[in-house]
């Protein structure tokens, strides 16, 4: 990869994002992906802790940019929006970019040069050639978005898990099987509640919780977690929350199934935030 095909929003005198910012608000977002662009790209960048989603309706990019500030948004040159152009639709709305500090990137199979010269833009914006190999596609994909957003530490990315009979989890202790719902998961750990009555004796902070069966959705996955802590909520009528650290994954392909199961989720809350947008 040669300095002719390095991100180069710098020279556009872009300000990084603050990684605060992107921690708690921002997307990265792929405008009417291509198929092998969602298996290819989106799964990676979440593997890589990135929140990154697929937005498929063109009314929806002024709400997702309006809610989603401080964003990455790809668009897919090949699948054009029905009317008019991804072009014309960010030239007619950069000031709400800029407004939002959000950087537009125009991706294609063309050549780099060719895909900037058709943008008229007085905003950051970057392109890519998708006609490259998808490790080079990759590696300047996350050289864009590191140089986007201001060093800082990368947080797990957490989700909320909101249907209880899909989000399960069950272990063997003390001879005994006990379960319970998972109430947010990350690739590191979860926050859990024990069915009401259910919670076994003498578990405390420290204590290692060794062959915990996780269901999530369609997945069953097999962690060793360690304790963190507790939280009781209200008045003490709901069970407490515990909070575990996963470790020494039992099943080779955890942190795989549980990333995924993340981007289920925030592709639904993501989709769900548009609808009421």
């Amino acid at each position: 990869m040669d300095d002719s095909e390095s991100p180069d929003i710098d020279k556009n005198e872009a300000t990084p994002v603050d990684s605060k910012a992107y921690e708690e608000s921002s997307r990265i977002v792929f405008a009417n992906p291509e198929d092998w662009m969602v298996q290819q790209f989106l799964s990676l960048l979440i593997r890589a802790e990135y929140k990154t989603v697929a937005l498929r309706n063109h009314h929806h990019l002024l709400p997702a940019l309006r809610k989603y500030k401080s964003s990455i948004i790809f668009f897919n040159i090949e699948k054009q929006p029905e009317e008019g152009s991804w072009y014309q639709l960010v030239k007619e709305n950069q000031t709400l970019f800029m407004q939002q500090r959000s950087l537009p990137v125009f991706i294609g199979k063309d050549t780099r040069d060719h895909i900037k010269s058709k943008v008229d833009l007085e905003i950051p914006f970057d392109a890519f050639d998708m006609g490259r190999s998808p490790q080079q596609i990759f590696t300047l994909m996350q050289a864009l978005i590191k140089q986007w957003y201001s060093r800082g530490k990368r947080q797990y990315i957490r989700v909320r898990c909101v249907d209880p009979a899909k989000s399960r989890f069950n272990l063997r202790l003390y001879g005994d099987t006990y379960q319970g719902t998972i109430l947010d998961v990350s690739s590191a750990g979860m926050a859990c509640q024990f069915d009401p009555g259910a919670q076994p004796d003498g578990i405390k902070k420290g204590m290692v919780l060794e062959k915990i069966q996780l269901k999530l959705n369609s997945r069953l996955v097999m962690v060793d977690g360690v304790i963190m802590g507790s939280r009781i909520d209200g008045n003490g009528e709901k069970p407490p929350l515990w909070v575990l650290v996963f470790r020494n994954h039992s099943d080779t392909g955890a942190v795989q199934k549980i990333k995924a199961y993340v981007g289920e989720r925030l592709q639904q809350d993501f989709d769900e935030s548009m609808l009421y947008a």
